[in-house]
């Protein structure tokens, strides 16, 4: 499935808006600038972001609590946005699931 939305990338209100479909078991699959792809998943997950200034080269293991999603490079001013996805709900907090203090690079 595929939704065309437009959002601070990385923000708490594209998080939340992601995590609404996930709990409704379409798990992301790719964010570009405005579109967004899903596919169906029956394991619940919920989608986590992160800012970096380095981009994260591999996937996360499939052993590890949090998958790494994708990469997108923001030009101005430059960072990376991850997308993660996890289904470790004690890494998530929040009433909607929002995932706005865990980061993974250091």
């Amino acid at each position: 499935m595929k939704k065309v939305k437009f959002f601070i990338k990385g923000s708490k209100n594209e998080q939340d808006w992601l995590n609404n479909f996930s709990e409704k078991g379409w798990k992301l699959s790719h964010a570009g600038k405005l579109m967004y792809s899903f596919e169906f998943d029956k394991t619940p997950s919920y989608i986590l972001t992160n800012y970096s200034k380095e981009l994260v080269a591999e996937k996360t293991s499939k052993n590890s609590r949090v998958e790494l999603i994708q990469n997108l490079k923001i030009k101005k001013p430059s960072f990376f946005v991850q997308y993660y996805s996890t289904t470790d709900e004690h890494l998530v907090e929040g009433s909607m699931k929002s995932w706005t203090r865990f980061s993974i690079i250091p």
